[in-house]
């Protein structure tokens, strides 16, 4: 919605989809965007967006809760307002930056980003640039890091910015998994009498709630009960009845996920129902006895690019059964 209201000054724009995962508000959007000078109307299935004769205006905006998307949003929009835009109480992750630098080799005026006070001067004009390089996938590398780490073998993940990664290496250490941090790459091999943690998400820099269902192989592995406790996104448990299916000794009760050692797992036939989960079950049945079958795999395609190519080259038996489905084998 920033970008379609900050380059045409409009925009109907049908309500966000995407992972099920819990509630996702739009409300700091619409306060971002109404702060500028926009004119909101929320319809039953849409928002329709527009503005004034006027245009958009600079502002102070204060967010009420850390969000990373309602960040973006009137940072797209705030860059081609008239005037000076201070967001406050700004989301700081990674991406946030690479946004920020990529907007700035266009010709905005970003100061800020990276830290919750973010100054974004007005702009008329955005040139194009000849290319952009966007950052890795910090979440990809947090994926592959756990796989291997749980599956034994010694695993070098490639093209990782580790700063991006500290409380996700910070837990792994904590465990127990032999790790060799270099500057642009993580070498790991799967550890033995791990220790089990306790991980409570938050927002950068702290542990990423898109990699605590990730991890969930890795924890699985240790000697006792790991606990997750996911602040962002309490309802984020829909892995947990699949996992169930394969023997996994989860549960979640309050807010709390408690995972115990399992070490007894077989392969079943298991949906996914969001990226995150969907790529927790693929990790297990790389773990577990027989075949497993994912199905709704696209959900896990759609956020990891390649990974059926990219675990096939570490010699994993797994095939892209058709467009929607993923099987292992062991």
């Amino acid at each position: 919605m920033g970008a379609l209201l900050g380059k045409f000054g409009k925009a109907l724009v049908g309500f966000p989809g995407g992972d099920n995962i819990g509630p996702r508000p739009i409300d700091q959007h619409i306060k971002g965007f109404r702060a500028l000078g926009a004119i909101v109307e929320e319809r039953d299935d849409a928002v329709s967006i527009y503005t004034s004769a006027a245009g958009l205006h600079g502002a102070r905006i204060f967010f009420d809760i850390v969000s990373v998307g309602a960040t973006i949003n009137v940072l797209l929009a705030a860059v081609k307002a008239k005037g000076t835009t201070i967001i406050e109480n700004a989301a700081k992750e990674p991406e946030i930056i690479d946004l920020a630098t990529f907007l700035n080799n266009m010709g905005a005026q970003i100061r800020g980003a990276g830290t919750d006070i973010i100054r974004i001067k007005g702009v008329s004009n955005l040139k194009a640039q000849n290319t952009h390089t966007i950052i890795p996938d910090r979440i990809e590398a947090g994926t592959y890091l756990s796989f291997a780490a749980a599956n034994g073998e010694g695993v070098l993940v490639k093209n990782v910015i580790t700063e991006h990664l500290e409380p996700f290496i910070a837990k792994l250490i904590e465990m127990g998994v032999y790790l060799e941090v270099n500057e642009d790459s993580i070498y790991v091999e799967g550890g033995h009498n791990l220790t089990p943690v306790t991980i409570k998400t938050a927002p950068f820099p702290g542990f990423a709630t898109d990699l605590q269902q990730p991890i969930t192989p890795l924890l699985l592995k240790a000697n006792g009960c790991s606990r997750v406790i996911d602040t962002l996104y309490p309802e984020r448990i829909k892995h947990i009845p699949e996992l169930k299916k394969m023997g996994v000794k989860i549960n979640s009760q309050n807010g709390v996920i408690s995972i115990n050692h399992s070490a007894n797992l077989i392969g079943a036939s298991v949906e996914a129902s969001e990226i995150r989960a969907g790529v927790s079950l693929l990790g297990v049945g790389l773990m577990a006895k027989g075949t497993t079958i994912i199905n709704h795999a696209d959900n896990i395609l759609r956020g990891y690019e390649r990974i059926v190519d990219k675990l096939a080259g570490l010699s994993v038996k797994i095939k892209l059964v058709d467009e929607a489905t993923v099987s292992t084998d062991q």
